[in-house]
């Protein structure tokens, strides 16, 4: 199982994160935001990551988590992309409460890589 949900409403970060992930080996399915992640998610019973922005138009990243961790679908890992996981409470909440991981932008595929094989 190495199917990524990637969410993120920057075309060029998507696309080029999308790519990157592809050449790791993992099958990627890239969405532009929220509401349709949660659309194509529920698709699978089981994915192996979501990886998705925080900041988005009506549908933010942290409100596609809560949905899927009420859910049956099953994401082993889950990943938030942000700048500002410090300094928001509804991040820091998601953080500890739903087990999710994030990853600072900016950041490399080297320390996006590090925190999908993290146990």
């Amino acid at each position: 199982m190495n199917s990524v949900l990637l969410v993120d409403d920057d075309d060029f970060l998507r696309e080029s994160l999308g790519e990157l992930l592809r050449q790791e080996g993992y099958q990627v399915v890239a969405v532009h935001d929220g509401a349709t992640a949660i659309q194509v998610g529920k698709g699978k019973d089981s994915w192996f990551a979501i990886i998705t922005d925080f900041s988005m138009g009506e549908v933010n990243g942290a409100e596609v988590i809560r949905h899927f961790s009420s859910s049956p679908i099953h994401f082993e890992k889950k990943i938030l992309l942000t700048g500002h996981a410090s300094d928001t409470p509804q991040i820091a909440n998601l953080l500890r409460d739903l087990n999710v991981s994030y990853v600072a932008k900016p950041f490399n595929l080297g320390d996006l890589l590090k925190v999908m094989i993290e146990p």
